[in-house]
C-alpha cells in the first residue's frame, strides 16, 4: 500500500461501486442529456437542469456531485400531438420531418476525499429524420476538465509520495481535455441511445505508480418506452391529465469491469408529479418523487438504499434535481402523446 493519498484516489475510481469514474445520478431518466449529448434538441423548448447528489452519507470524504446543464433545438418543427393512432399515421404518411440541430452545455463538479474535479463542456448534434416519427441524432460534447488536490485534506506518511508530488508539480491541479460522443434513436413513443464518455485518456496518478489512475472511457446503452395508461377525455386539457408509465433500462460498461445494469420505471402524472423506482445491480435501489409546477418546472428528490458491501457503514445517498422548461407553451410543448 503506497500512501493514504491513494485512498482518496480510490473514491474517484469507485463513485458508483464498480470503479466508475464519471458522475452517476439516479434521476438521469429526467435529463438524458447528462449521460448522452445526442439527447440535446429533442424538444421544441429550452430545457435547463441542475442536480446535487450526496453519495454514501456517513462516510467522511465520500463523493458529492453536482451539475447544471441546458439543451435546445435549432430549426426544429413543432412537436405534433394526436388524438388517435389513425391521426398519427395519417400525418406521418403525408408529412416529413426536416433535419434539425441540437446544442447544449454541461458544467459538473465532483468532490471525493481531497480531490475536486470540474468539467465545462459544450455539445453540438444533428437530428436526421428517418421515416414516420422516427429520428436518429449524432452529437459530440467537448470541453476541459480540472482535477484539483486540497493539500489540507491529505495525510502523508512520506512527503515524497509520487502521487502527491505529481500534483504539486502543477500547482495542485491537473488540466485535461474531455470529449464525449452519443447516438440517439427515438420517436414520440420510445427511445434508445448509446454514449461514450471520457473518450480521451488522462492520468490521475503517475503511470509508474498505478495504472488504475488512468481515466478510461465509459459506455452507456439506454432504452425506454412511454405507455399512456390514462388519458383525459377533454382534448384541450390533455397535456395536464395524461398518466404516462415509462419502463427503462441502462447498461454501463468500463473496460476491465463487468457490465452493470440499471432497471427503472417512472409514473408521470403530467403537470402534477412523478414517482419512480430503479434497481442498480450490485449497488443500490433508488426511489424518487417529484412535483410538477405546471408545464414549466419540476422539482425532484431521490434516495438510494445501498445493497452492496458499503451498506453497513453508510446510510444511503440523497439527490435533489430541478428542471425548468423555457419558452414552453402549453400547446406543442413536446409531451408524449399518440
Amino acid at each position: 500500500m503506497r500512501k493514504l493519498l491513494l485512498i482518496a484516489i480510490g473514491f474517484l475510481l469507485s463513485l458508483t461501486g464498480f470503479t466508475q469514474q464519471v458522475y452517476m445520478f439516479s434521476n438521469y431518466t429526467n435529463n438524458q442529456y447528462v449521460l448522452n449529448p445526442a439527447a440535446s434538441g429533442m424538444y421544441d423548448y429550452v430545457q435547463w437542469n441542475t442536480s446535487y447528489r450526496k453519495q454514501w452519507s456517513g462516510i467522511d470524504g465520500a463523493p458529492t456531485s453536482m451539475y447544471t446543464s441546458f439543451n435546445m433545438a435549432i430549426n426544429k418543427q413543432k412537436n405534433r400531438h394526436f388524438r388517435s393512432k389513425d391521426a398519427r399515421h395519417f400525418y406521418y404518411k403525408h408529412n416529413k420531418h426536416k433535419l434539425h440541430h441540437g446544442i447544449g452545455a454541461l458544467v459538473s463538479q465532483d468532490e471525493f476525499g481531497a480531490f475536486q474535479k470540474t468539467r465545462i463542456q459544450a455539445s453540438y448534434g444533428v437530428h436526421v429524420p428517418l421515416f414516420g416519427p422516427y429520428r436518429i441524432s449524432f452529437a459530440t460534447r467537448i470541453g476541459m476538465g480540472n482535477t484539483a488536490l486540497d493539500p489540507g485534506k491529505v495525510t502523508l506518511k512520506d512527503a515524497s509520495d509520487p502521487t502527491y508530488t505529481f500534483y504539486l508539480a502543477d500547482n495542485n491541479k491537473k488540466v485535461s481535455f474531455d470529449a464525449d460522443f452519443g447516438l440517439w434513436f427515438y420517436s414520440d413513443k420510445w427511445y434508445a441511445g448509446y454514449s461514450a464518455l471520457q473518450v480521451v485518456p488522462n492520468g490521475y496518478t503517475p503511470a509508474d505508480v498505478s495504472k488504475d489512475g488512468m481515466q478510461l472511457s465509459h459506455h452507456h446503452v439506454t432504452g425506454g418506452y412511454h405507455i399512456i395508461v390514462m388519458r383525459d377525455r377533454d382534448y384541450d386539457d390533455l397535456e395536464s391529465r395524461n398518466i404516462v408509465v415509462t419502463p427503462s433500462a441502462m447498461f454501463r460498461y468500463r473496460p476491465g469491469t463487468p457490465i452493470n445494469v440499471d432497471l427503472s420505471a417512472q409514473v408521470h402524472f403530467e403537470q402534477r408529479g412523478r414517482l419512480g423506482f430503479s434497481w442498480r445491480m450490485d449497488n443500490a435501489m433508488a426511489i424518487w418523487a417529484g412535483v410538477d409546477l405546471g408545464h414549466k418546472m419540476a422539482i425532484m428528490y431521490a434516495y438510494d438504499i445501498p445493497t452492496n458491501t458499503l451498506s453497513t457503514i453508510q446510510t444511503g445517498s440523497h439527490e435533489f434535481s430541478i428542471t425548468i422548461n423555457l419558452f414552453n407553451g402549453k400547446v406543442g410543448s413536446g409531451r408524449t402523446r399518440f
